[in-house]
């Protein structure tokens, strides 16, 4: 081999570097840039998530509502009936000692 061929050798080896070398870079790039891409599309997925699960709980308490109006004017009779007992309970008392006092 002469140093013509060579020096056409060595520079072809060269450009098959480089041109590997810039494909590597390219994919490096590449890869950077999905990973970043992935990255925002996950944490939009956690933000929907979120957003779903919000719903979710107003959707719940909407469903829920007319079952607690109707509890609470349930417990609201329970309640009066069981103050009314004890008024009269204590009004049966107080006439019993009453009657007793007068006795």
């Amino acid at each position: 081999m002469n140093d013509d061929e060579k020096k056409e050798l060595m520079e072809y080896r060269l450009s098959a570097i480089e041109k590997t070398l810039e494909e590597v870079r390219a994919f490096i790039v590449e890869d950077r840039m999905q990973s970043r891409d992935i990255a925002d599309l996950q944490k939009s997925q956690e933000e929907l998530l979120q957003a779903i699960n919000a719903h979710d709980k107003r959707l719940r308490a909407v469903e829920e509502r007319p079952m607690n109006e109707k509890a609470s004017r349930y417990a609201q009779i329970v309640d009066m009936a069981f103050k009314t007992m004890i008024t009269i309970a204590i009004s049966l008392v107080l006439a019993k000692v009453g009657l007793q006092a007068a006795l």
